[in-house]
């Protein structure tokens, strides 16, 4: 069996904005929420962004506090504020937030939202402080001195390749340090994808079995993961023989809110579902039409076996965008999985490795299409090492139930280089994820290995 990934039709909402971008969003529908309650619709406020305290990044930091600030107020006059004032300067932004509010008075607004930035274990942290003036429309209906909190906004982002060229972070080097077990799993995993599907800017492990579906955590010291969710497939599945050489998917569907919910089709005659996690308890399923080939869909993630199966070219051609990008349309294919690469400067570069049904593995990037030669049946590609640059992970070219193991192969402009290699396993892996599982910055790679009755998760950091 195999990881798939493939993009059909539209992006989901953020898919191509900025790191930056972002968290600007983030911001302003904070912002946004907040002020629905203030007594007048249509106000005058001021806005800035302190930057990082870093004496090596000092320049790269001001010129993100002015993107942010730029970005938020594009965000706030799009919402009806009347007049958005950016203090900037550093004399500004650095005073206590009371301080700055007097300047924001000086300038003729009624609110200043007052943004402090912090790094912190891989991440750049944003809070902001929403603080009102001494101007006479606050007093009147408010009551109180100007200076006074009204509330506070927060967003949070991974230091990926733009924020750390910004911030002049040095990426995580791309070779591992370990590989151990992160999970023994009861039965064969179908399919698995990382991310944050709680909202808590921690990514989690989700992982499909034949009859239900897993979510882990990685928050322990002993390196081991957590099972803190399972919702049982069984009633949902029809009364029909199981396929010797079953088919599943799913997938992180991103809503316009910036929530996550996970779609999911067990086999190639079940309906496909949607459910959503909130940390606590599965909510769900629905029924997903068509999935997973609906046009509405975005990114889409499964598996199928390597071998008799395969993916046929009625599910492509595709491309990660409505804008011209990778397509595929070839013939049957055993996998394919798509990424969008941001560069230090903000620009998202689309690309897709394919697994053609001879065993070949194909990645396009850049308009640049490559032939990476033999390969097992699971890919994944992404930057792994927040260097901006492509990197593709594959199991080997090994017969089924084989002893195999997991390839990482760097993908610039001048042409592929061998990055690293794991461990020699004793089964197959059937699926690989990536995602910042642990929480301090870096990209973990995960990767499950077929077992006689279940599966055996690893974990590569």
């Amino acid at each position: 069996m195999i990881s798939l990934c493939w993009m059909v039709g539209a992006c989901p909402r953020l898919a191509e904005a900025s790191t930056v971008q972002r968290l600007s969003e983030s911001l302003h529908r904070e912002l946004a929420e907040l002020t629905l309650t203030l007594p007048r619709p249509t106000i005058d406020v001021a806005l800035c962004v302190t930057p990082p305290a870093s004496a090596d990044a000092a320049a790269g930091a001001d010129r993100l506090a002015a993107r942010l600030e730029a970005l938020v107020a594009t965000a706030l006059g799009r919402n009806g504020f009347r007049s958005v004032v950016r203090l900037g300067g550093a004399h500004a932004c650095a005073d206590p937030p009371e301080e700055a509010a007097r300047v924001a008075e000086g300038r003729g607004a009624e609110l200043l939202v007052h943004v402090a930035s912090m790094v912190q274990h891989g991440r750049l942290h944003l809070e902001g402080t929403i603080v009102r003036t001494d101007r006479s429309l606050w007093r009147d209906l408010v009551g109180g001195r100007g200076g006074a909190m009204v509330g506070q906004i927060f967003a949070s982002a991974r230091l990926d390749a733009e924020l750390r060229f910004y911030l002049a972070q040095p990426h995580p080097p791309l070779a591992p340090r370990t590989q151990s077990v992160l999970f023994e799993s009861p039965g064969p995993v179908l399919g698995m994808v990382a991310g944050d599907i709680d909202g808590d800017d921690m990514d989690e492990l989700v992982v499909l079995r034949r009859r239900a579906v897993d979510v882990l955590t990685l928050r322990q010291p002993d390196r081991r993961a957590r099972l803190v969710g399972t919702l049982p497939l069984d009633a949902l599945e029809p009364a029909v023989t199981a396929s010797r050489d079953p088919v599943g998917t799913i997938a992180l569907l991103s809503g316009a809110d910036g929530g996550r919910r996970i779609a999911l089709r067990v086999s190639d005659h079940s309906v496909g579902m949607v459910v959503s996690w909130d940390g606590e308890r599965f909510d769900g399923p629905e029924p997903l039409s068509d999935y997973p080939i609906d046009g509405a869909i975005g990114i889409l993630c499964g598996t199928v076996p390597r071998g008799r199966n395969t993916f046929e070219p009625r599910v492509v051609p595709c491309s990660p965008s409505p804008a011209p990008g990778p397509e595929v349309g070839a013939g049957p294919f055993w996998a394919v999985s798509y990424a969008n690469v941001l560069g230090p400067d903000g620009s998202s570069t689309r690309s897709v490795g394919l697994v053609l049904a001879e065993a070949r593995l194909i990645v396009t990037a850049a308009g640049v299409t490559r032939d990476l030669g033999p390969t097992g049946s699971a890919v994944w590609v992404g930057d792994l090492d927040d260097d901006g640059v492509l990197e593709v992970a594959h199991s080997a070219a090994s017969p089924p139930g084989d002893p195999d193991r997991l390839t990482v192969t760097t993908l610039p402009a001048s042409g592929p280089q061998d990055g690293w290699a794991s461990r020699t396993i004793a089964g197959g892996i059937g699926a690989i994820a990536a995602g910042d599982l642990d929480g301090d910055g870096a990209i973990e790679l995960v990767f499950a290995e077929l077992t006689p009755g279940g599966s055996r998760i690893w974990i590569v950091d």
